[in-house]
């Protein structure tokens, strides 16, 4: 019996999240603040994700932190991004406003988007469209270890600057069909 447990656990954990993955029609990371429809606003707490940090993050997090890591690339947008998604219940859309902290500056920031990333890492999307927002590799990076990936079938990415950490986020954070990179100019006056 113990043995069959093993393999089970064995079997759950190099197969996690690949067996059922939740559908979601689309994500959305915007930084624009008004929205279509009518989401539902999803803004975690530390308490709703108590669970204890891993042993190498525990590590990593001892003395604090020296320097406060941004959920995405662009520092410049990420007070103002929103994480949105849809998703389709018998024909009906229905749409979630995902708020993460964007600085991340505690271990409780650290639980929360943890959590949530993982959650989102584990789920797969028809659409997605990142603008002026991608997800920060070196902090995916830091949490899983690993390379973790958003599983997006058509994804539609804004670049602006930092081309090498983007194009870093693709092939090591982001498995789809098809993806369109669109290149635009800030105007600085």
């Amino acid at each position: 019996m113990k043995q069959t447990n093993l393999h089970f656990r064995d079997f759950i954990n190099n197969f996690e999240g690949e067996l059922a993955r939740e559908e979601f029609y689309e994500i959305d990371i915007d930084v624009d603040l008004m929205r279509g429809g009518s989401p539902k606003l999803i803004k975690p707490e530390s308490k709703n994700v108590d669970f204890p940090l891993s042993e190498e993050l525990e590590k990593k997090f001892k003395n604090g932190f020296k320097q406060t890591i941004p959920l995405c690339l662009d520092e410049q947008f990420s007070h103002l991004s929103y994480i949105f998604l849809t998703k389709d219940y018998n024909d009906e859309a229905c749409y979630y406003q995902l708020q993460l902290p964007t600085i991340i500056k505690s271990k409780n920031d650290i639980k929360i988007v943890y959590f949530y990333l993982n959650k989102l890492i584990k789920c797969s999307f028809k659409r997605g469209m990142f603008q002026e927002f991608i997800f920060n590799p070196e902090l995916i990076q830091l949490l899983f270890g690993n390379a973790k990936q958003f599983h997006i079938q058509k994804c539609k990415i804004y670049i602006d600057d930092d081309i090498g950490k983007i194009f870093g986020f693709i092939l090591n954070n982001l498995v789809g069909e098809k993806l369109r990179i669109n290149f635009f100019w800030r105007m600085i006056f």
